[in-house]
């Protein structure tokens, strides 16, 4: 059989009836180029969100910073710790005072002089000086060093010196190989309060260190050495100007200005009555209007006046006058009236340390409100001291020695 072929109309119309419409097919055909025009959407929308975030934090920050321009914020600077300094003073003076009776080596007030003084040996030991310290005492400064060696002697030869025209006490240690003490070379310390106006630490020469102390007015010292336990110290002990005790009124030192005090009316007085002078030693005397006498063993220029304290009690009016030397501590003394005056000298002194540079001093009793007694004149010449009470009327007195506390004692009663 013959096969029957298509006419060409026939396939023409065919051809046109299969071919496909690749319009309509789009969205079913291949689908990468959709897929990459989602992912470039994705990227372009991301970049925008960052462009965006990134303008935004500029914009924020300058508008910071433009009011931070405009309205300074004050910043609260940290202040740094100021490091406490520590003065030379602080370093070695203690600023408790203890009780006489506290102080180990307690001197007697007999050993207080105003003369050089030294203690300890010369030897090829070498000295370490460990430390400097001051303690103040009820009636004395005490400066102590302590010491080690490295042999058998305990302490160095050490010697102090006193100089009259500067009022200084320079104490120098032998054969001192180190010295650690607070007070560095060429360094002061200031002292307040005190008898002792200041310390210096010279620079060291050769083996030898050496102090200097100053002191505000003459006054009698002693060098010696104790021994705490381990510990071996040479000390100078400094009596203070004034005394204190049991709550007394204690009188500031008397100074060179006289304060003018009312004159009184001239009133006729007994004249006293002559009394012989005692041939052996007599150290007291009753109450009385009379000439009175101390007489000592004392010969030569030995004893010093350190200090004073006076108590006015309603029925007797008290002076004493702290006493120091070497040897017999006690002066020849006489007392008498002349008129309303009552007059005191007292011989055998090496110094007197009331009155000032120019030898006299006085005391106002009546700005302090002291009856009867006005004030007292003090001069010292010769080795002699004279002090001349001012009262308004005659009274009975005394002046006798009290041995205990090595004084020279007035008592006024009313």
């Amino acid at each position: 059989m013959q096969e029957e072929r298509a006419t060409l109309t026939q396939r023409r119309a065919m051809t046109g009836s299969a071919k496909l419409d690749r319009s309509k097919l789009r969205g079913l055909g291949n689908p990468e180029p959709e897929e990459k025009g989602s992912a470039a959407k994705v990227v372009i929308g991301v970049l925008i969100i960052i462009v965006l975030a990134a303008g935004a934090w500029l914009a924020l920050d300058r508008f910071v910073l433009n009011n931070d321009a405009q309205e300074p914020v004050s910043q609260v600077t940290p202040t740094p710790t100021a490091v406490p300094t520590v003065s030379p003073t602080d370093k070695i003076l203690s600023r408790q005072i203890l009780a006489d009776t506290d102080a180990v080596g307690l001197q007697g007030d007999s050993k207080f002089i105003v003369a050089d003084q030294a203690i300890g040996e010369a030897s090829e030991d070498a000295f370490t000086i460990e430390s400097l310290a001051l303690q103040p005492y009820e009636t004395f400064m005490r400066v102590e060093w302590l010491l080690t060696s490295d042999g058998d002697n305990k302490i160095p030869e050490t010697v102090a010196v006193y100089d009259k025209e500067t009022t200084t006490i320079t104490v120098t240690f032998n054969n001192v190989l180190e010295d650690k003490s607070d007070l560095g070379y060429n360094e002061t310390a200031v002292i307040p309060a005190s008898i002792v106006d200041s310390i210096r630490h010279d620079a060291q020469t050769g083996t030898d260190e050496t102090y200097v102390v100053t002191l505000k007015d003459e006054s009698g010292f002693v060098l010696h050495s104790v021994t705490e336990g381990l510990d071996n110290k040479v000390v100078l002990d400094i009596k203070e100007k004034v005394e204190e005790e049991d709550d007394e009124d204690v009188d500031p030192t008397p100074t060179g200005s006289v304060t003018p005090t009312p004159s009184t009316a001239a009133t006729s007085t007994p004249a006293p009555t002559q009394a012989a002078k005692p041939t052996g030693v007599n150290l007291s005397n009753e109450f009385s209007k009379n000439i009175q006498y101390i007489t000592t063993n004392t010969v030569g220029n030995s004893v010093g006046i350190a200090g004073y304290l006076f108590k006015d009690e309603p029925a007797v009016f008290k002076y004493y006058l702290r006493l120091a030397g070497s040897g017999d501590p006690y002066p020849n003394t006489v007392a008498s009236y002349n008129g309303n005056k009552l007059t005191l000298e007292i011989s055998n002194l090496a110094y007197d340390a009331l009155p000032d540079g120019s030898g006299k001093g006085m005391t106002d009793f009546a700005s302090k409100g002291v009856r009867d007694i006005t004030k007292v004149d003090i001069t010292f010449a010769a080795n002699k001291s004279t002090y001349v009470f001012d009262l308004t009327r005659q009274l009975d007195y005394r002046i006798y020695i009290d041995e205990a506390n090595n004084r020279l004692n007035l008592e006024i009663k009313r």
